[in-house]
């Protein structure tokens, strides 16, 4: 079996909670959905390994684990210690492989699962078990690269190839900024293109569905009888490296089962100076899905699922932060990140209305690690945040929020 060291991709993919439990029946008992994931996966790696001796499939992965503490979970303020997974690269598997056709044109597929090595269940709470990569493509040298099913966005390639600093991390304290206003990460039902040359990358993606697990008038799986747009999401992106030098703008939208619209915008520049890289950029987010309320109101209960729809709220955000190496070893990131946030539902009436108003957050992250070997590393990190007006609804006690993490991780 070909197996080989990569890159570790990253993104954001938050810890899985526990299956629910098996139900009893006589005189046998169920599996759980977990097992069933799991015997799905034996029976991949199972199948790949007998294609793979021809040499072109690949296994890899990564398995990453922190301890964290984080402040003001509940109302008191009160914090909690828990093992998760690692600040930015969470634990998943995957295999990508392909296959030649001619001089011009190649077909390839690839499929990745996350997991959560604290407990050994998969992500996403075993609703998916290829996650984040399930697709199939083809590729030519002259025209470009067209692929098919469940994959990143077109925002996802930005933010990771260096334009966010701490590169689409997992916490809420060092990536949430990212993670709230980009429009969408991981794709389903997708259609993507992507073309390179000189450095510069053109992308362009379509979702007929981008959530299939979202359904219903307030969810964004598509499928809408009558409506094509319901539901989909659709983005372009130009990215550009030259030397020291790198610039990208993107925009994506996206529209919920009910037709309502959420546009991101990015622009984002780098450059690098000696052993480190700085890079720094602008989003806005204009959504009427409630999409960001929903993802960013963890002190708020809304009192039906389309409280937060339709609030026009508007968030212009900056970025900034740097990487430095100093040697093959040592990695040390630092970010900030600010937004100020207008139409932000801070509050609901007695009858169920949104109250709105405009509020600011501000989070700063380091992170520094320690590579042991080229495939081991160790690190430690820390964020802290701070809200004022309608953002007081981020954090469910005080204005403070502060988190730190140690762990490591073994990429294979």
């Amino acid at each position: 079996m070909a197996v080989s060291l990569i890159k570790t991709d990253v993104g954001i993919d938050h810890a899985g909670k526990a299956a629910r439990a098996a139900r009893v029946s006589r005189p046998t008992r169920r599996l759980r959905s977990d097992h069933w994931q799991m015997a799905g996966l034996g029976a991949c790696l199972w199948a790949f390994t007998e294609s793979a001796a021809a040499g072109n499939v690949t296994l890899y992965g990564l398995a990453d684990v922190a301890v964290r503490y984080e402040s003001n979970q509940d109302e008191k303020n009160r914090g909690v210690l828990r093992m998760t997974q690692g600040p930015i690269s969470p634990s998943r598997i995957g295999f990508r492989g392909s296959e030649t056709l001619n001089e011009d044109l190649r077909v390839f597929f690839q499929l990745e699962a996350g997991f959560n090595l604290e407990n050994g269940t998969m992500a996403a709470n075993g609703a998916r078990l290829f996650h984040r990569w399930a697709q199939v493509g083809i590729e030519s040298r002259r025209y470009g690269q067209l692929s098919f099913g469940r994959q990143p966005s077109v925002m996802f390639d930005s933010l990771t190839t260096t334009f966010d600093p701490m590169t689409l991390a997992n916490y809420d304290g060092n990536s949430w900024l990212p993670g709230a206003l980009s429009g969408g990460i991981f794709l389903d039902n997708t259609l993507k293109y992507r073309y390179t040359i000189n450095g510069l990358t053109l992308l362009a993606a379509y979702s007929a569905g981008y959530d299939t697990l979202s359904t219903g008038p307030n969810g964004y799986s598509g499928g809408v009888t009558g409506s094509p747009s319901a539901g989909s999401l659709r983005g372009l992106g130009a990215i550009y490296h030259h030397g020291a030098f790198g610039a990208a703008a993107l925009w994506q939208q996206g529209r919920d089962n009910g037709n309502r619209r959420r546009d991101a915008y990015n622009a984002a520049l780098t450059y690098q100076i000696g052993h480190t890289l700085i890079a720094g950029g602008y989003m806005r987010s204009q959504d009427n899905t409630g999409g960001v309320d929903a993802r960013l109101n963890r002190g708020l209960v809304a009192p039906s699922p389309t409280a937060y729809k339709g609030t026009n709220r508007i968030d212009d955000a900056f970025y900034l932060g740097a990487t430095w190496r100093p040697d093959a070893a040592w990695t040390l990131i630092g970010a900030w990140y600010f937004a100020r946030m207008r139409n932000a539902t801070q509050a609901f009436t007695a009858t169920g209305q949104a109250v709105k108003g405009t509020g600011h957050r501000h989070s700063w992250a380091a992170q520094a690690q320690y590579a042991l070997s080229k495939s081991v590393y160790m690190y430690v990190e820390a964020d802290f945040g701070v809200v004022s007006g309608a953002a007081q609804v981020h954090y469910r006690g005080n204005r403070y929020q502060y988190g730190a993490s140690i762990g490591m991780g073994k990429r294979f």
